[in-house]
This record gives structure tokens, sequence and C-alpha cells, in this order.
């Protein structure tokens, strides 16, 4: 009993000794929190202690490439410049991945001077592009006010020569800048080759060649490729030829839109059905058919009782918005006896004449 008395009391004095050790070792940071500053910035380092982030000593790049998707997702480019300063503060390279993010919120924001000092950086720092970042460089350029097409054919130009095979997206968004710029003889020569390397054609491509004639007015090669991309198998949006409607009748060329209206509604194999833009366009290429107000006026009524026959005749609202006429509301004998006199026969329109309604909001 006296052997064992001495033993509890020595016990009992490690005791406060044992409860003291723990209360400070409660706030000891843990060896991973302890973080320099060369690892990490302070306010990092606050979050790490408060546990409000992971208390991992270095962030790499994937988290870093997370969080700029997320920056670029909200149009944010001044917080994406910022934590490409952070990254590389800690010692991170960026790569193309980060890269291609950054030059992602550029072009959606139209940032050319800060796309070239990324795709700049990107050199310096001797991260090779891909073809992705290329087709996104060649669209900026595409972009810009004005098109810089000679730009955007020397980055076409230096993809290739970086051993990148032009695929369908990166020649259409050339095809496309080309368009923009009214470059006739740099699109044509893309196009030409697309067709000696058997890339792919698509929507994208014949619409983007439409409209680079329509930048040069030369009307009939523009329908003439929206015919090629028919016989191609493909379906050509109404939209391409409201486009085409609508360059035409800026260029003074009335008559000539009025025919080829005409033709989308005769002409079995185009493959559309006309929408309300392209009535639209209609009756404008209509009320500018010439220099006298009432043979134009005359014109537009024409062609409202035309569309009456069909059963896709606008709004009497709209019409008189589109052309300034004032459609009077005629009886119904003469509304007859127009539609027998002015006819125009109308793939499958008549036996469609509920879509026509839902289309037009009647």
């Amino acid at each position: 009993m006296e052997e064992v008395l001495p033993a509890l009391s020595d016990a009992a004095k490690n005791v406060p000794h044992v409860v003291m050790t723990r209360k400070h070792a409660a706030r000891v940071p843990r060896p991973q929190d302890r973080t320099s500053s060369a690892d990490a910035s302070a306010s990092e380092i606050r979050q790490i202690r408060w546990g409000k982030i992971s208390s991992k000593p270095h962030r790499n790049i994937v988290s870093f490439n997370l969080e700029l998707k997320q920056l670029s997702e909200s149009a944010d480019l001044n917080g994406m410049l910022r934590v490409l300063g952070r990254m590389r503060a800690l010692g991170l390279v960026p790569d193309v991945v980060t890269y291609a993010t950054c030059l992602q919120c550029c072009r959606k924001l139209g940032a050319l001077n800060e796309a070239s000092l990324l795709f700049e950086r990107m050199a310096q720092e001797e991260v090779e592009p891909d073809q992705y970042v290329y087709s996104i460089m060649i669209s900026i350029f595409g972009h810009a006010s004005p098109p810089r097409v000679r730009e955007s054919l020397a980055l076409f130009e230096e993809m290739r020569n970086a051993g990148f095979r032009p695929n369908t997206v990166t020649c259409n968004v050339l095809l496309d800048a080309c368009a923009r710029g009214c470059e006739v003889l740099c699109a044509l020569q893309v196009y030409g080759f697309m067709k000696e390397n058997n890339v792919k054609f698509d929507e994208m491509t014949f619409c983007a060649m439409s409209r680079v004639y329509l930048g040069v007015h030369m009307f009939r090669d523009a329908e003439e490729m929206l015919k090629l991309m028919r016989r191609s198998g493909l379906t050509p949006s109404i939209s391409s030829y409201n486009l085409l409607l609508e360059r035409m009748r800026k260029a003074g060329k009335n008559q000539a839109a009025l025919d080829l209206f005409e033709r989308l509604c005769n002409d079995d194999s185009a493959g559309v059905a006309i929408s309300k833009g392209t009535i639209k366009q209609a009756f404008k290429a209509a009320s500018g058919l010439c220099s006298n107000a009432k043979k134009n006026a005359k014109a537009v009524r024409t062609l409202y009782a035309q569309l009456g026959s069909l059963g896709v005749a606008p709004a009497r609202a709209d019409v008189l918005r589109w052309t300034g006429v004032a459609l009077a509301k005629p009886a119904p004998m003469e509304l007859m006896a127009s539609h027998a006199t002015n006819r125009i026969p109308c793939r499958k329109l008549e036996s469609r004449r509920e879509d026509a309604d839902k289309l037009l909001g009647r």
C-alpha cells in the first residue's frame, strides 16, 4: 500500500502538465499551416488559419484553371489577370489551358490588345499554342473594328507551319473574318484550300462564303452559294435568305429582291419556309421600287393581296410600320377578285395556314 501511494502522487503531479500541454497544443499552428510569404500571399495564409480554404501549402495549376473558368463565364477579365499574377507569384507557369481560357474571355469582350499581350506572353514563357488557341486568335482579329484579316491569315499560316492541320472550325472562323472585312480573294483562297485538302464543308462554310459575296454586292454568286449548299445535302436557314433580301434591297435592287421572294415561294427545291422577316423584306422592297410614291403604294397593296390569298398576309399595322402605306380594309367581293387575278402559287403554304398563323402571332 505504501508503494502504491507514491506512484499515485507522482501521477497527480504530472496531470497539470499534461492538461497544459494539450491546451497550448491546440493553439500551435499545424506544420502544414505554416506557409511562408514566398509560397502564398498574406490573405491566403489568413484564410488557411481560419479554415476558409484548404490547408494545403501549394495550389496546383488545375485549381487555378478552374477559378479562371468561373471568371471567364462572368467575363471578369481583370479578375483573370489578377489570378495570373498570383500564379506567377507562387512560381506556377500557366499552361495552354490557362491561356486558352483567358483568350476566350478576351474574345467575348473584344479585348484585342489584352489578347495580343497574352499571346506574346505565351511565346516568352515557351508555351506552345494548340489549334484551339489559334482559332480563338483568328476570331479575335476577325471581330476587330475594322476587321484585321491579314493578321488572321498570318495566324492561319503560322498554325499550318506549326504542324496543325486546319479543320472545318478553323477555316470557318477565317472565312467569317473575310466576310466581315469584305476580302473576297482571301476567302476564295481559304475555300480552295478546303477543297484541295478535303476539309469538310458545313452550313457555316456556305453561309460565310455567301456573306463574303454580299459584302461586295455579288448577289447572284451569293444566291448560287446557297443553291450549292442545297445540292450538298444541307438546308440553308431562312435567315440567310433574309440577309440576302435585305442586302439587295439596301443596294437598290428592289425588283431583284421581289423576284427572289417569288422564287422562294414557288421553288419546291428551296427547302425553306418563308418567315415574317422574309415578308417584311419583301414589303420594304415593294415600297422602294421606284421614286413614284403612288406606284410604290400600289405595289405594296398588290403584294398584300397576293399574300392574303395564301393565308400568310401580315397585320396591316405591320405593313404600315414597314412601308408607311396605310391599307384600307377591302370589301369581301373585291378581296376575292384581287385574289383571283393576283394569285402567286406558293409551295405547300395553302395546307399550312395554321402554322403560318402561329408564326405571325395571329
